[in-house]
C-alpha cells in the first residue's frame, strides 16, 4: 500500500469529488448527531481552549463525541503522559474507560478537563 497519499495520484477526478462529497455528508451527520445528543456548552471552553494552545495542542472538534477515546489517547500522547498518570488524575485505567463515562459530553470537554489537571500538577 502506497503512503504519504500517493494512492490518490491514482483515483479519477469523479471518484475525487465523490470522496468530497461523502466527507461533508459525514460530518453533516457528526454535527446533527452532536446538536441532538451532546452537551455543547461549557463555561470552561474558553479556558480549556487557551490551555490547549498553551501546550501546544488543538482540542477536538465541538462535534466529536467523547466515547471515542482516541481523542484521550491523541492529548495524553502530546502532553507525554500515560494510563497510570490518567488513572491517578481521574480514577480510569484507560482512556476507553474514560471515554465511556461522559457519553453526552464532546471530546473536546473530556481533554480540557485532563488538561486542567495536566497542568494544575505543573504549578505545584
Amino acid at each position: 500500500m502506497a503512503g504519504n497519499g500517493e494512492h490518490l495520484l491514482s483515483i479519477t477526478a469523479e471518484e475525487r469529488a465523490a470522496m468530497v462529497e461523502r466527507s461533508k455528508q459525514v460530518k453533516k451527520e457528526q454535527k446533527e448527531y452532536a446538536e441532538a445528543n451532546l452537551k455543547l456548552d461549557f463555561m470552561d471552553e474558553p479556558v480549556w481552549r487557551k490551555m490547549a494552545s498553551e501546550v501546544g495542542f488543538r482540542l477536538a472538534t465541538r462535534y466529536a463525541p467523547s466515547t471515542n477515546p482516541k481523542y484521550i489517547r491523541k492529548l495524553l500522547k502530546h502532553i507525554e503522559k500515560d494510563s497510570k498518570w490518567l488513572e491517578e488524575h481521574t480514577g480510569c485505567k484507560n482512556p476507553i474507560i474514560l471515554a465511556t463515562m461522559n457519553p453526552t459530553w464532546p471530546a473536546f470537554a473530556v481533554q480540557g478537563c485532563i488538561l486542567e489537571s495536566y497542568l494544575s500538577e505543573l504549578e505545584v
